[in-house]
């Protein structure tokens, strides 16, 4: 498991590993999901939108929890 290796947190943009990652949150609650909602692009557009998320937003694990990044407000419409 990635939290005895010493990681506390992953990012995935893989929706479904990120639930089943979640279920073992109670197991290993020092570690955080993200679950990175950007569309899929090449690699210079997704690091560009990657970049740009960043400056606005940065990406805050919370320990025990399964949190989307970024997060999209109601007044913000998902990609």
């Amino acid at each position: 498991m990635a939290s005895e290796a010493g990681f506390i947190c992953i990012l995935t943009r893989d929706v479904l590993f990120s639930l089943a990652a979640a279920k073992a949150l109670k197991t290993y609650p020092t570690m955080a999901i993200v679950l990175l909602r950007l569309p899929q692009a090449k690699g210079s557009a997704y690091a560009a939108s990657f970049l740009s998320h960043w400056k606005t937003q940065k990406i805050i694990p919370v320990p025990g929890k399964l949190v989307e990044w970024p997060n999209f407000g109601p007044e913000q419409k998902e990609p």
